[in-house]
């Protein structure tokens, strides 16, 4: 069995035990604090802590692999390289993520559904959770070099080590801590997981806090002249959650709750094939176009491409069909109310509609990432957000809540359309390249 075929049977399953903490803890929270203002605004504070990560993670997990990729027979060079971009993006996110805590309940406030007090908790909860940011983007970095090397073992594994500390906090601190309980464990478990990949770096390539300019500054740059693109596409993409539920809290007090809850329904799935397969392919993807042929790189492409629909698509009508059971086995309990749990279904099911798009999405991307297409990158996500704001807009006045859900879908499966027949374009002009 080849090393690709023993990681994509393996790494899946360490994503699931990574992503098992993760699951749990928006049930907890329905259980605690059932769909409130509560719930409102840690879900709004996560969702922008989680855009922010967004933004910066893939730079690291995504963008700067191939380059990494070019580089790993040095491996003084790999590292110097890694924290030559982390050096440079890290004062960025401190910045950026102290000026969005200190100006957000006002701006909340006046400018959301939410209420003062509820605005005023979100910024606390997300003032809470920035050292959660700060060291998932550090540990980010090192994630890279480990799919650089072809290690996708940790990386999937690593988020549960950050679940951990939220569960715990949550279940032992909910009443004396309130919904600050989560945040807290949640930062907590960020900078254990941050240690552990530190641990395993520094036999792995020698890790230092060094950075050798005179050596990685060429590359940095070239680097970082593609990361401005893929920067202010993130920005686009890490958007779109805070957008749906923006819209979602003019709908009323914990219709915003519910939309997180359907949205961390669609996540499990997703995210189990984003940590389990995705960067298995961007890394074998990054060697077969820099080390092979571009006749055999497109092959590859193709055929996992085909796999990976054929998967998503027959999950994902398994998963529609037993939307609303699902709904009531993991939500019916504690505080939801029972008279929720069908739009909660309604809102999962019409999510579940773009599933095998937004994956095709993901393995579309990567392929921009390889090839340093991060202009057309920018472009898609560009579209994807603003046709996401015009379908929210609209749907919404159609069909209320379930309209954000459906606007994500149709965002999903038009902009996929497009990046596959573009692709075919720069598949089709290599091969008579070559020919």
């Amino acid at each position: 069995m080849s090393d690709r075929k023993k990681h994509l049977l393996s790494t899946p399953v360490f994503a699931i035990l990574g992503r098992a903490g993760g699951i749990v803890i928006p049930f907890l929270v329905a259980y605690y604090f059932g769909a409130g203002p509560r719930s409102d605004a840690f879900f709004f504070a996560f969702a922008l802590i989680f855009s922010l990560s967004g933004l910066f993670v893939p730079i690291f997990e995504s963008l700067l692999v191939p380059y990494l990729t070019e580089v790993k027979d040095s491996p003084g060079h790999v590292v110097s390289l890694a924290h030559g971009v982390l050096f440079l993006n890290l004062p960025l996110v401190l910045l950026l993520g102290l000026g969005i805590g200190l100006g957000l309940a006002p701006l909340l406030h006046r400018w959301s559904g939410l209420d003062a007090e509820t605005a005023a908790l979100t910024a606390r909860l997300f003032l809470i959770m920035l050292p959660m940011l700060l060291f998932g983007v550090w540990a980010a970095c090192g994630n890279s070099i480990l799919y650089a090397h072809k290690i996708f073992w940790f990386p999937a594994f690593a988020p549960f080590i950050r679940s951990v500390g939220a569960i715990l906090l949550l279940v032992l601190g909910h009443q004396s801590l309130n919904i600050d309980s989560v945040a807290i464990g949640f930062s907590i478990g960020e900078i254990v997981r941050w240690g552990c990949g530190l641990a395993l770096l520094v036999p792995l390539v020698g890790w230092k806090f060094h950075v050798n300019w005179k050596e990685s500054w060429g590359k940095v740059k070239d680097f970082m002249s593609q990361a401005g693109y893929h920067l202010l596409g993130l920005l686009a993409l890490n958007l779109l959650p805070l957008v749906d539920q923006w819209f979602a809290s003019w709908m009323g007090s914990g219709n915003l709750s519910l939309l997180s809850y359907a949205d961390r329904l669609f996540q499990i799935p997703f995210q189990l094939l984003l940590t389990g397969f995705l960067q298995i392919f961007l890394s074998y993807w990054s060697e077969q176009y820099f080390r092979g042929s571009y006749k055999a790189f497109w092959e590859h492409v193709w055929k996992d491409v085909r796999v990976v629909f054929a998967l998503t698509f027959v999950l994902s009508l398994v998963l529609i069909l037993f939307r609303d059971l699902i709904a009531r086995l993991l939500f019916g309990f504690g505080k939801m109310p029972a008279g929720d749990l069908p739009m909660l279904g309604s809102l999962f099911g019409w999510m579940m509609v773009g599933f095998a798009p937004a994956i095709l999405n993901l393995l579309y991307v990567r392929v921009l990432f390889v090839l340093k297409k991060s202009s057309v990158f920018f472009i898609q996500s560009l579209i994807r957000l603003i046709l996401n704001i015009i379908f929210n807009f609209v749907f919404m006045r159609f069909w209320g809540l379930p309209g954000i859900a459906m606007s994500t879908s149709a965002v999903f499966i038009g902009t996929t359309i497009w990046l596959h027949y573009y692709l075919q374009g720069i598949c089709r002009k290599q091969r008579e390249a070559v020919a």
